[in-house]
């Protein structure tokens, strides 16, 4: 099963990439370029892991189908990556991104956003000064349900090509999504309202 984890790294490599193709003069989408690192950095990892593991191909195979924590870990990394390559897409221009912080052990995507949607919110107002309050609400609020989309889609096809994709799995992966796009909009109307978005 292919998972996707942060890498303390990772968003030091987006820099660079950002500031290597500033200097050869490029422009243009940087998602497809980063999310071509994060796989080669999973298939790396995953290649390391196979060559030191003794275990053979199905017998991990077995333990991923049976164990939802790994399954629901995967899917959490998998869309906050996608949340936070939809937010550095969109910030090519800047030298910096905001970014969604990585789950930790036990924490749902729901947890990072409710705790971290302050945050991003204001570093992306700081970033887009252009924009008014409502315009940076509103822009940041289609990122995060566009890298939510693009996220779901993904871990759906990385657990159905790891063989543990069911009707089950497909119902609950939607039910997660309407939850996540629904924490977004409730988050993005309590700030708007000049509520707690906690």
């Amino acid at each position: 099963m292919n998972t996707v984890t942060a890498s303390p790294n990772f968003g030091q490599q987006v820099h660079q990439l950002k500031a290597s193709r500033a200097e050869e003069g490029a422009t243009g989408p940087l998602g497809k370029e980063v999310s071509a690192m994060a796989h080669a950095r999973n298939a790396e990892r995953q290649a390391e892991k196979s060559a030191s593991e003794t275990v053979n191909t199905t017998d991990q195979v077995e333990l991923d189908i049976n164990d939802n924590t790994n399954t629901d870990t995967a899917v959490t990394a998998i869309v906050t990556h996608n949340i936070n390559e939809a937010l550095q897409s969109a910030d090519e221009a800047t030298d910096t991104s905001v970014s969604l912080r990585t789950a930790t052990e036990g924490e749902s995507l729901g947890d990072v956003l409710r705790t971290g949607f302050s945050s991003l919110l204001s570093g992306y107002q700081q970033q887009n000064p252009e924009k008014t309050a409502d315009e940076a609400l509103s822009s940041l609020t289609k990122l995060l349900q566009e890298g939510v989309d693009k996220g779901f889609t993904e871990a759906q096809d990385t657990l159905a090509s790891g063989g543990t994709l069911d009707e089950e799995t497909i119902s609950q992966l939607t039910a997660s999504k309407d939850e996540i796009h629904s924490l977004i909009n409730h988050l993005a109307t309590a700030v708007s309202t000049g509520g707690s978005s906690q």
